[in-house]
């Protein structure tokens, strides 16, 4: 049984992640008297493809960005590692766990799905490590922030210089997850959207 958490920050103390796969049939059945059962028939495809719980979701604020959630536990790799590393501890020698993590993750991409903050952490620190070609002895989150994922082109992005808040489940489907990670003493930052990382 899938377990509801009510905010990301209690998901992170608990080694939680969400991850949220968009409902493919939304816009194909909104007319359709049918609808429904369509849905939650690819919900149970979901289900028999991840061997694992999905729970209807919605992430749009104002309007629906309908989804199906899951959440995966991280846990077992970070110890409490995972909640301390969102205060701002210094991790050392600790790749490994986020590498065991990232691939937990990895065979939701093809769904393109969009991640809570925690999830955003782990892929973008698998695109960090390999982007520096080797692995870090130290990490530490030195910034994050939530931004709304539709950025004019040539809009400049504020790099988060502290740890901000969490941004509510239902509005995660028009967010980009910003974080500066400290490597070896080097800031790196990565932008988080759905599922796709840039390091910017």
């Amino acid at each position: 049984m899938t377990e509801v958490i009510a905010t990301e920050k209690d998901r992170e103390t608990k080694g939680l992640v969400q991850v949220f796969v968009p409902d493919l049939t939304y816009h194909f059945t909104m007319e359709d008297e049918h609808s429904e059962a369509i849905s939650n028939g690819y919900r149970k495809g979901l289900e028999a493809e991840f061997d694992a719980e999905f729970l209807e979701a919605n992430i749009g604020p104002g309007f629906d960005i309908p989804a199906f959630s899951t959440v995966v536990d991280v846990s077992v790799y970070f110890g409490a590692g995972f909640a301390l590393f969102f205060k701002g501890a210094e991790i050392v020698q600790g790749w490994e766990a986020w590498a065991s993590a990232y691939k937990r993750l990895h065979r939701f991409l093809h769904r393109r799905p969009t991640f809570d903050r925690g999830a955003a952490a782990i892929v973008a620190l698998d695109r960090i490590i390999h982007a520096t070609g080797k692995p870090p002895e130290r990490l530490k989150l030195v910034g994050y922030s939530a931004e709304l994922s539709f950025v004019a082109e040539g809009d400049t992005i504020a790099i988060p210089l502290e740890i901000g808040d969490t941004v509510p489940d239902l509005n995660l489907g028009i967010t980009s997850h910003i974080f500066s990670i400290e490597v070896d003493g080097v800031v790196k930052v990565a932008r988080v959207t759905e599922n796709k990382v840039e390091i910017l």
